[in-house]
């Protein structure tokens, strides 16, 4: 064999070496991201669950909320008895 040949054998050898390289670390990548969504999808589905279902049966409480009245910016009075039995999301502001 010529030195041309042997040199020619020698980067054709690096190169598929190089290509191999880099299909193990694309491989890598695209594992890495598939696991990634599927522990995302994950946790987005037990968030989901607890947050629709309120957890599980022993974590409800029985108790009923204090009952209070507010009045609205047009002047009604409500309060929350009015919603019993329906989910009432309350949110306390304060503006200085």
């Amino acid at each position: 064999m010529g030195k041309n040949k042997k040199h020619q054998q020698v980067r054709r050898t690096k190169r598929q070496q190089a290509l191999r390289l880099e299909r193990v670390r694309q491989r890598r990548r695209q594992r890495l991201l598939v696991t990634a969504l599927l522990v995302a999808i994950a946790g987005i589905s037990v968030v989901s669950y607890v947050a629709f279902t309120g957890g599980t049966s022993d974590e409800r409480t029985t108790e009923l909320a204090l009952d209070f009245e507010l009045e609205t910016p047009t002047g009604e009075t409500v309060s929350l008895s009015d919603y019993r039995g329906r989910p009432v999301a309350v949110t306390f502001m304060h503006s200085w």
